[in-house]
């Protein structure tokens, strides 16, 4: 489904989608060549929308970034529930890939289908 058709569907179930990183640099398709990586400013997003209590970071990078974000936020790491899921994107594939990145996204959300 088109990207553009997807974000009405999250919208409709109280879904937000934002990068971690806003503007980076790297060499290749590595995430561990990144430089100069510009945080996107979750802590005015977090004040502007205080019911968000769970948030689902895509593969590792992006979730030990925003972990060291909230580093600087006590009280709001005490707050949310931060998941890390398997990354969506196919350089991290594994065997049966949609269907076991399916299973364990559903299982860390505990998401009744």
């Amino acid at each position: 489904m088109p990207y553009e058709n997807r974000l009405p569907l999250l919208m409709d179930r109280g879904i937000a989608l934002w990068d971690v990183i806003h503007t980076f640099e790297r060499k290749g398709s590595s995430d561990a060549h990144f430089k100069r990586a510009e945080v996107n400013d979750f802590l005015s997003f977090f004040e502007l929308y205080p019911s968000i209590e769970v948030v689902a970071c895509n593969g590792g990078k992006s979730a030990s970034v925003f972990d060291r974000m909230l580093k600087d936020a006590p009280e709001l790491r005490q707050r949310l529930r931060v998941v890390q899921l398997p990354s969506s994107s196919p350089a991290h594939a594994m065997k049966n890939a949609v269907q076991e990145k399916t299973r364990v996204w559903i299982e860390k959300l505990a998401l009744k289908l």
